[in-house]
């Protein structure tokens, strides 16, 4: 009899509230059981207290800041309670997600047999805006894992062809989780969106609040103009406090508020989004102001370039070049029938490619058959 049981496996349960809800509720009605193992994993039942669902909780606190990761005495109790878990429930399959999770899941099967790891990639930690010895040093570190890893589900092109050419292992291509075309559509049909007015610009920012996510770009060019009238509506989450006291944010066109689940509704008051990360795997916030109708400017790096070509339906730049950025703004903003342009062609994308209801069924059929 096959064993329908999968456990989930993430760093932080919002990786399941933001994106893998509708997934759990399929894997569900399909008669599989899960296991969830990540930070908090217990807040995640008010989301499904109503169902008689078959969902165990396992609270792992994996290490969120550096100091966390060189506590030893927190790294060995991570590892004895996650080989204590993993050892409970080694007969089934571990679909894991985000880096830090992923990488001390496949370490610890190292010690412990018959375990079977597929590892859902929302970007690889190495990327071509890190230094050399960075990148070779987190290459070298998925080469080692990936002899713990069953198999490889990669959601931008980039990261496809590098597992394809340099692990040994089962690859394979799904274009992330897509949006909830319909949910959105219905959701933001009640709001009021901003309409386009030169002497009063939104530009929407959206990301942790980290520096890998490129937020020193936003800054500088929110100083290049602060003498116009443009508004920066920041949304993120994570460490702000340790965020804020590395760059200076005395600029009051900037402003930083917490990120909220339905960000898209939040969407209606941009008029541009900039999304100026310098690590991705594929966003669902670009993919979200694309169905919504916001001309995207991106940072020209791997998944964003997956959604955006540049100059057809939207703009990239390359990090830091605040110069081409500040360009590339004021073109949008100057040019109604190019802004126009981006938002017809994105939303055509969106509709086609990115339906969340069929990237549910993809990854379903997907992960049953792997079982």
């Amino acid at each position: 009899m096959q064993n329908k049981t999968i456990n989930f496996v993430s760093t932080r349960n919002i990786t399941i509230t933001t994106f893998f809800l509708p997934f759990f509720e399929k894997l569900i009605t399909e008669g599989y059981k899960i296991n969830i193992i990540c930070s908090n994993a217990s807040e995640l039942k008010q989301y499904f207290k109503d169902q008689n669902y078959k969902i165990a909780y396992y609270d792992i606190k994996f290490p969120s800041n550096v100091l966390q990761f060189v506590n030893p005495f927190k790294i060995i109790n991570l590892f004895f309670l996650l080989f204590k878990t993993v050892k409970k429930l080694k007969s089934y399959t571990f679909y894991t997600h985000t880096p830090t999770a992923s990488h001390f899941l496949r370490i610890t099967a190292f010690f412990i047999r018959d375990t079977k790891i597929l590892y859902h990639v929302h970007g690889f930690r190495f990327h071509s805006s890190l230094n050399f010895l960075s990148n070779i040093f987190f290459q070298i570190i998925e080469y080692l894992l990936s002899f713990r890893t069953f198999g490889y589900i990669l959601i931008n092109k980039e990261d496809y062809l590098y597992a394809k050419k340099h692990f040994n292992k089962p690859v394979y291509f799904i274009e992330g989780v897509g949006v909830d075309i319909d949910r959105i559509k219905n959701q933001i049909s009640k709001i009021k969106i901003k309409k386009f007015d030169l002497t009063s610009i939104n530009i929407g920012v959206i990301g942790a609040y980290k520096k890998n996510k490129g937020w020193s770009d936003i800054i500088k060019l929110a100083n290049l103009l602060k003498n116009q009238k443009i508004n920066f509506l920041c949304y993120g989450y994570g460490n702000y406090k340790k965020f804020s006291k590395k760059y200076n944010l005395s600029n009051p066109s900037i402003v930083f508020n917490k990120f909220t689940k339905e960000i898209y509704k939040e969407m209606t008051k941009f008029d541009i989004l900039i999304h100026p990360s310098r690590r991705e795997g594929l966003s669902v916030s670009i993919m979200e102001a694309m169905l919504i109708g916001i001309p995207i400017i991106a940072t020209e790096i791997r998944g964003n370039k997956d959604l955006i070509s540049n100059n057809v339906n939207g703009y990239l730049y390359k990090p830091g070049d605040i110069k081409s950025l500040k360009s590339k703004l004021l073109n949008i903003l100057n040019n109604p029938d190019l802004k126009n342009q981006f938002i017809e062609y994105n939303k055509k994308i969106i509709i086609e490619k990115f339906d969340r209801s069929t990237k549910t069924n993809d990854i379903y059929n997907l992960l049953s058959n792997i079982i």
